[in-house]
């Protein structure tokens, strides 16, 4: 077992069995995992930052707040407006954050920060990656309210499946859900009443083929299994990838690089990003699904990802 510090380490690299994976300590964000030497993810190099918000941790909220203002409790607050073209706060504010790496083995990392300044609130986040031979990577999210009042919280993974190694196009994605939210294409903003799926032009999610598909859309409300998670699949003729999510994961978004639309995603050019959350976007205004922290109050997300082979 090692203990280090921020900046001591570029990359945290985990083993088990067939599987291996990389933790990036800034943002404790996922930077690459393999199964047999497949990628189940989108990579980047490492030292680097990560492209389109690879594998970050979006927390203490998801996705965007409109203005970066929102009330809580009766008292406004401006966050940092950190994407101007569109007037948001977006995606927390840890992604570029050092953490503490508090324990590492050869298949298991935990890595914990706290959010403060210009979070009014102290929340310790700490991320658990562990990886087994049998069941993949599991990643743990905990967030404990260390202050003295109550504080909102949400979040979120960035997470972009590759089904080890093939083109988005010739992929075909499985979700669990019954609803499209509609987007302001402006502001890339919740506008509107929700569209049932297979109601509009992206019609199912049942083995639905990518090719030529754009998206960038949050989906709620979603269909556990019998275990009570949510699995999203992308795969190319039975070979790919899982992302299954525990119940906190009530929402997902949705996102696909893509050339055309002026976001390529490097070396690859079409890549789709699933993105568990555990609130959709812009709750720190609606408060819709927004979890409240009391003091001393912790909450836990947890998801998963393995290979994917149909029998």
């Amino acid at each position: 077992m090692s203990h280090e510090q921020p900046n001591q380490i570029a990359d945290i690299a985990l083993t088990a069995g067939d599987y291996a994976a990389n933790i990036n300590p800034c943002g404790a964000g996922l930077r690459a995992l393999t199964y047999q030497g497949r990628s189940l993810t989108e990579t980047y190099p490492v030292g680097a930052k990560p492209p389109m918000k690879t594998g970050c941790v979006l927390a203490p909220w998801p996705n965007r707040t409109a203005d970066g203002v929102f009330d809580f409790r009766g008292t406004l607050y401006q966050l940092p407006v950190n994407e101007p073209a569109r007037n948001n706060a977006i995606h927390g504010l840890v992604f570029a954050k050092d953490f503490t790496v508090v324990e590492h083995t050869t298949d298991a990392v935990s890595l914990t920060t706290t959010v403060d300044e210009p979070w009014p609130w102290p929340t310790t986040i700490t991320m658990r990656y562990q990886l087994a031979a049998e069941t993949g990577l599991t990643i743990t999210a905990t967030a404990t309210n260390t202050g003295n009042t109550a504080a909102p919280y949400g979040i979120g993974l960035h997470t972009y499946l590759n089904a080890q190694g093939a083109a988005v196009d010739d992929c075909a994605l499985t979700m669990p859900v019954q609803a499209r939210i509609p987007m302001d294409p402006t502001r890339c903003l919740p506008c509107g009443p929700a569209i049932p799926v297979g109601e509009d032009r992206l019609g199912s999610f049942d083995d639905r083929l990518l090719r030529g598909v754009w998206m960038d859309y949050p989906f709620h409300p979603l269909t556990p299994n019998e275990a009570g998670e949510y699995v999203y699949t992308l795969h190319h003729e039975g070979r790919g990838v899982q992302l299954i999510c525990d119940h906190n994961y009530r929402w997902v978004q949705v996102f696909t690089a893509d050339p055309d639309h002026g976001q390529a995603f490097p070396d690859r050019g079409r890549a789709v990003a699933v993105e568990p959350m555990t609130c959709p976007p812009n709750a720190l205004r609606t408060g819709e699904d927004l979890i409240v922290l009391e003091p001393g109050a912790t909450t836990t997300a947890v998801c998963r990802m393995v290979a994917y082979e149909r029998g």
